[in-house]
């Protein structure tokens, strides 16, 4: 849904939020382009990319609370139902060092740098994963 078919109108916290978002994508992928070219376009980019954020601010502040270092290469990431380019787990791959593996039925492998892209289930996937919480 864009934010005009939506149903009420669009706040002004939602704007500045939305227009937050945007100016930190767009200062990532001065430093990583594929993010713009490969990516992030589809129907509503500003909602793509605030939902992807959404995820990845969560996921940050989740390793930062634990001690994880953005920049620790041991740390594998499991991004599920993530799309055909891995939008969210792009993102997640942009801001760290961690290894990111999207699984999708609609994924296109060897899409995206940084992310491995497996197209399946994550039924199919998940016993070769360990679980750390």
């Amino acid at each position: 849904m864009t934010l005009s078919q939506r149903h009420h109108p669009i706040t002004d916290v939602e704007r500045v939020h939305a227009l937050h978002t945007m100016g930190r994508f767009m200062r990532l992928a001065r430093r990583h382009p594929w993010l713009v070219s490969h990516v992030m376009w589809g129907a509503d980019p500003v909602k793509e990319i605030t939902e992807s954020y959404a995820v990845v601010w969560g996921a940050l502040q989740w390793a930062r609370d634990r001690g994880v270092a953005l920049c620790d290469r041991s740390v594998r990431v499991l991004s599920i139902g993530d799309g055909a380019t891995a939008r969210t787990g792009s993102l997640l791959g942009a801001h760290t060092g961690w290894q990111i593996t999207a699984v999708d039925p609609i994924g296109r492998v060897g899409a995206v740098p940084r992310v491995e892209i497996i197209r399946g289930r994550v039924e199919d996937v998940v016993g070769t994963f360990p679980l750390v919480l």
